[in-house]
This record gives structure tokens, C-alpha cells and sequence, in this order.
């Protein structure tokens, strides 16, 4: 660990940001705390300079924390993640845990609480994993659930800290609640979002992952099509197959299908070979 860590704070709660760089102020390592107020913001800070820890909030607008921490795990491996939130719930922790965050708070409120915390911090700063589970005293309210076994996670009325393996899990998720195929497809090189767009023109069926203004897109991505497909059927120049854009920021394929449109954003600097090879690996997992 370097004399001077550097701790990357994101909340989209400028009060919260400024409790939190209060709290982790009182560390022995003196860590040395920027803050973001959005994940486009702290993904910048990240290309722009190395942090020892990430810790960002779940709920915000645009991309929350877990999308946040699928690309943390693509481009910076090796970056130790905590996410604290104030939304407790055994799916958000799945979801983390499959995200690959290191940590898992429930916002700390009591001093005991804060202590678990700072431990933790301390302990990634340090290079030490988090072997079990730490529960902190806050009691259950009285309409909370009997606490399950300890094989699983604790209710979400009780505020938590778990660990997690580093790196994006490739496991499959409950039968219960099946995963999105676009959220695995964001997580292979170079995929910046991925977005769908089911029934008609009227009232369409949005699914995305990662997309900035999915609803914006999607009119224009339908639009598009039907604007290329237009142009085809006079000249008999047979089904339209897909449609590649490029701008500065974004290149992006979409691909017409009788069930669903489908349409992949790439990082401008991804090579065009690796970025046909993974549309090719896409187009084979793919079933509206």
C-alpha cells in the first residue's frame, strides 16, 4: 500500500459525500479522499488517475453502482470496491456480490456501526480480505422476520457488511430471478450498453442495460431501421440485416429481428475486428 492511499467517495448526495470524507478522515492511513458525484464523473477520475478504493452509493441517476462496478472489474481489476447504501435488500447484495464488490454496507448510524465500517476500509487498504460476514448491533424492527440460518445473507432489516470474490461472476442466477442476457453482454470487452426494443411502434417494450436515455434511443434506433428498410425494399436489396454508427463517443451495430431490435454500443477505441467478433458472440446468445 502507498504511504498516501487514495480513496475514490462517489454519491450523488453532495451532504452525503461530505459525512463520508469526515468519516474515513478518521483512518490511521490518512487516505488522501476525492469524491464524484455521478458514475460518468468517477469513471473520468478513474481513466485519469490511480485510486486505491472505490466507494460509491447504488441509487443514482443514469448509472447506478453495480453497473458502475461492471465496468470498475473490466478496465480496473485490480481497484478494491465498497458499496454503501441506504436500500437494504438480499438482491441488491446478489447483484453486488455477482458485480464483484469487495465490501457491502448498509449506510452506517451508529458508531458501532461507523467502526465496522472504517474496519473494513482499512482492512482493503491493507490488502486483507473480509472472511465472513459482519453484522452490526442495530436491532431488527418489530415486523422484521425471524433472522434465516447462518448460510445466508442476514434479512434486509438488519444493516450488513459481506464479502465477495473480486472479478464479475459468470455463475447463472436463481430460477427465480433470471438475469438479463444484456446485463452478460455488458460485461464482455469493449461493450459500453446494450438495449431491446419489443412489440410495436405504439406502445414498445424497452429492456436496457447500461443505455443513457433508453427511450430517446429507441425511437431513434426504431426509427432508423424502418427508415433503411424503407430504402431496401424498392431496390429489392433483400432483408436488412444490421446497421452500423459510429460518432466521438459511442459506435454502436443494431440488429432487426421479427421478435426484437437489438442494439450493442462499443467503445470507440475497440479495434472493428474484436468489436464483429463480439457482436458475432452476442448475436449467438441472443433469444428475444
Amino acid at each position: 500500500m502507498p504511504d498516501c492511499p487514495k480513496i475514490l467517495l462517489l454519491d450523488d448526495d453532495q451532504d452525503l459525500l461530505e459525512l463520508y470524507r469526515d468519516i474515513l478522515q478518521r483512518l490511521p492511513e490518512h487516505p488522501e479522499i476525492r469524491t464524484a458525484t455521478s458514475a460518468a464523473r468517477a469513471i473520468a477520475m478513474l481513466d485519469a488517475d490511480p485510486f486505491d478504493l472505490l466507494i460509491t452509493d447504488i441509487v443514482m441517476p443514469k448509472m447506478d453502482g453495480i453497473q458502475l462496478l461492471t465496468i470498475v472489474r473490466q478496465r480496473w481489476p485490480q481497484l478494491r470496491t465498497v458499496i454503501v447504501t441506504a436500500v437494504p435488500g438480499d438482491q441488491l447484495m446478489r447483484r453486488s456480490r455477482d458485480a464483484g464488490v469487495d465490501l457491502f454496507f448498509i449506510k452506517p448510524t451508529t458508531s458501532a456501526e461507523v467502526d465496522t465500517f472504517l474496519s473494513g476500509v482499512s482492512g482493503l487498504l491493507h490488502g486483507k480480505a473480509v472472511d465472513s460476514a459482519l453484522t452490526s448491533d442495530r436491532p431488527p424492527q418489530p415486523s422484521s422476520p425471524a433472522p434465516p440460518p447462518p448460510s445466508v445473507p442476514p434479512p434486509p432489516s438488519l444493516p450488513s457488511v459481506v464479502s465477495a470474490p473480486q472479478g464479475p461472476a459468470e455463475r447463472p442466477p436463481p430460477a427465480a430471478q433470471p438475469a438479463s442476457p444484456l446485463a452478460s453482454f455488458c460485461r464482455l470487452e469493449g461493450v459500453e450498453f446494450a438495449l431491446a426494443i419489443r412489440g410495436g411502434v405504439s406502445q414498445p417494450a424497452i429492456e436496457s442495460w447500461r443505455a443513457e436515455r433508453p427511450e430517446d434511443l429507441s425511437k431513434w434506433l426504431r426509427s432508423t431501421l424502418q427508415g433503411f428498410k424503407a430504402v431496401a425494399e424498392p431496390l429489392q436489396a433483400g432483408a436488412l440485416l444490421q446497421v452500423e454508427a459510429s460518432g466521438p463517443k459511442i459506435r454502436f451495430t443494431m440488429v432487426p429481428g421479427p421478435a426484437a431490435d437489438l442494439c450493442i454500443g462499443f467503445r470507440p477505441s475497440l479495434p472493428p475486428e474484436q468489436a464483429r467478433a463480439t457482436l458475432k458472440l452476442i448475436l449467438s446468445r441472443w433469444t428475444p
